[in-house]
Formats: C-alpha cells, structure tokens, sequence
C-alpha cells in the first residue's frame, strides 16, 4: 500500500543538503530492517550535464548490493541561467523486506519549497514511519522569541543580497504572522531585487496598508515607480519617507536622481549635496551597508558643469 506525506511549505530547507534524509532513512532502517548494514562509502557518482538545461547527479554510498541512493538535480533558468528548480532524493536500496522508501525535498523559484515522503509497504509499518517523519520534519509554529531571532537573521540575508533565503525565510515568517510588516517588506524587496516589480509593489502596498508610516517601505516602492519612469509617484513616496526620516542618506541620494531624470537640476543638486552631509543611517534595518556618497559626489560635479 502506497502513502505519501508532504510538508507544504518546507522553509527549512537547504540547497544540496541531503544529510538529514539520509539520517533519517537509516534510523528507521535500524528498527524495520535489522539486518540492513550501511557503510558510509561511495560506491559510484555519475554526472549526467546538460550545459545551460540542466545537471544530474547520481550518487550511491554503501556496497553494490546495499546502501543509500542520493540523486541531486538541478534545472537552470533558460534566461539568466540561475538554477530554477532543485530536486533532492534520498532511497534506499537493497533492502531486506518488502518496503520502499523515498524523500524528495524539492524548490522552485515558481512555488513553495516542499518535503515529501513516500511509501509503499506494510500499511502498519507505513504509518509508523509517517507518524516519525512528521514529528522530525514538520515545522515548530514561530514564538515571539523565535520571531525576534528570525528577524535579525532576516536583516543580515538583506544586506547580503542572498534572495532565496531571504524570500523563505520571510515566508516562513508570514505563516505564523500572516501581517507582519518587516517579512512582508522583507519579501517585496527580494522579489523586487530579481525584477519581479508587480510583486513587490503588491507586498510593499501591503506593508503601507499596516503601517502608513513605513519610511523603508515608502522608499522601496519609489525605487519600484523611478524604475518605471513614474518619477511623479516616485517623487512622492520619497519625500514622505524624508518627512519621516529626514537625514536619510539613500533615500536623499534616490531623490536627487528623481528630480535629474524629470529635469529640476537644481533641486536634484540640492538633494546630492544633503546626501553628501549625511551618511548610511548605522540604525536602519535595510540600508546599513548602502553608501552613495561616491556617486552624489560624482552627480554633484557633473551637475556643476
């Protein structure tokens, strides 16, 4: 009897980490197949490269006749190349009963990253397995104190620009605080940072319908708007994110190319020089690690020509 059980979302997952599969799997081994032996050797790993499509591998460690089958496959985007869908399976093989076993973690840049397993054996033995599988592996609901902890590292992976951890982790977040501001704002600037522009515009309009008042997200969506030459929209969110925060050093820099691009030079060089003045706010969760005095200098003197 075949049963399936799948952890929808899987935010805990990791590219190319398959060990805890693997852990897992002979766990349960030891107490269904006794007589199973694992030998953490590799017996073969094949590459099956399709280059700019795809990349197969194939990696069986234990004996010939026994061991742990590891197949790790990744699928590129056909534009930037960047890997679109990872898949990870971990199986068995060369069991001493009659039970088959499978764990597939898979994410796609498209939907939610999951973890599945399948069975087809005893239905007893089944759903032991899948009572174990879901203690191990379904996720613990966020706390305050998780949430406070979730938050700083989701901080850190914006500044690094590390956007798929960024997105999950955000997403991680919304499952337990569906409202949140900072993993909502969170989400729209890593899809607006992979030129996603309409589903940042959606979550960042989210953030402003909870707090009207968020200076970061009123800046992020005028970066959206100057992006797509609405210089008037983006006009406007940027000086109400200065009447907010006034000495904001991005957002002054960003104001300045605003006002070039629709032609008032002189207050564009107005807003280069205060940019100047001030630097990179060190309290700012988003901007910490972002300094444009270089380019307003740059601005300034073209301008002053």
């Amino acid at each position: 009897m075949e049963k399936i059980k799948r952890i929808e979302p899987f935010h805990l997952r990791k590219d190319r980490e398959y060990e805890p599969f693997l852990q897992f799997i002979l766990k349960i081994l030891k107490e269904i197949d006794p007589i199973f032996h694992f030998e953490n050797t590799v017996v073969s790993e094949d590459r099956i490269d399709k280059p700019y499509v795809s990349l197969k591998t194939i990696k069986k460690i234990g004996t010939t006749n026994q061991g742990i089958e590891i197949i790790i496959e990744e699928l590129y985007e056909q534009v930037a190349y960047d890997i679109a869908i990872e898949r990870i399976i971990v199986r068995p093989y060369g069991l001493n009963v009659d039970l088959k076993i499978e764990i597939e973690s898979t994410r796609d840049t498209t939907d939610q990253p999951y973890l599945e397993l399948r069975l087809i054996g005893d239905e007893i033995v089944n759903n032991y397995i899948l009572k174990l599988f879901t203690q191990q592996f379904q996720q613990i609901p966020l706390d305050n104190e998780k949430l406070k902890r979730e938050l700083l590292i989701l901080n850190t992976m914006i500044k690094r620009r590390q956007w798929y951890t960024v997105e999950t982790r955000a997403k991680a977040i919304l499952d337990n605080f569906p409202e949140h501001p900072q993993a909502l704002l969170a989400l729209a600037i890593a899809r607006a940072a992979q030129g996603d522009l309409e589903k940042g515009e959606f979550y960042l309009s989210k953030v402003l319908e909870y707090q009207p008042e968020n200076c970061d997200a009123l800046y992020n969506l005028g970066v959206i708007y100057e992006q797509r030459a609405e210089y008037q929209k983006a006009m406007r969110l940027l000086q109400k994110s200065l009447v907010l925060k006034p000495k904001n050093h991005v957002v002054l820099w960003k104001l300045g190319q605003v006002k070039e691009a629709i032609g008032e030079i002189r207050d564009a060089l107005n807003a280069y020089q205060e940019a100047m003045k001030t630097t990179p706010n060190p309290e700012s969760k988003i901007f910490t690690s972002t300094d444009f005095r270089k380019e307003a200098k740059e601005a300034i003197q073209r301008l002053m020509k």
